[in-house]
């Protein structure tokens, strides 16, 4: 027998009839999936997974937001680790996952049982109303969280727009089933 049969562990000098062999070790393949501007289709889902394989980023949120001229798109809220570089995690969250902005934050709403409150970071990205904050953990940061974002959306010369109801009931409904 040839040394690379013996090196597979098919039938090795010295073992019993009948005796466990290793299996041969499977090769398995990981394809990385990377976005860019090209593909639209990407959700809010796979931008937030993206977000958090960035080194630095401790929590990740992906909302939809509704822009007038390409639909709907999707920004990424992240909390930083500490001591990490907060201009190199944005940059390198828009080289892997292209969203339309990238909003660092001290912290993210949650809810009591640990859950992010997507809903309410959908409502602040869409100057909709965030609806009732009592039941979050956390309910003082979604105020600051509102000032720093819209302010600087408006800095911008974003606009608010008016949103049909579909999309304000989208907007309300996102995260909650999660």
């Amino acid at each position: 027998m040839s040394g690379r049969a013996a090196a597979r562990g098919l039938r090795t000098p010295g073992r019993a009839a009948g005796a466990v062999r290793p299996a041969p070790r499977a090769r398995v393949r990981v394809r990385v999936r990377v976005w860019t501007k090209k593909d639209p289709a990407a959700s809010p889902e796979q931008l937030e997974s993206a977000a958090l394989t960035v080194a630095g980023v401790a929590e990740a949120a992906a909302v939809p937001v509704h822009d007038e001229l390409r639909g709907r798109l999707v920004e990424v809220y992240v909390v930083p680790r500490p001591g990490s570089n907060r201009s190199a995690i944005e940059r390198e969250i828009h080289r892997i996952a292209m969203p339309k902005n990238v909003w660092i934050v001290a912290d993210l709403p949650k809810t009591h049982s640990g859950g992010i409150a997507r809903c309410v970071l959908a409502g602040i990205s869409n100057f909709t109303d965030v609806g009732d904050t009592t039941g979050l953990a956390n309910p003082e940061i979604v105020e600051g969280i509102q000032r720093q974002v819209q302010a600087a959306k408006l800095e911008r010369g974003e606009t608010p727009t008016k949103l049909t109801r579909e999309q304000i009931e989208e907007i309300r409904a996102f995260g909650q089933s999660e």
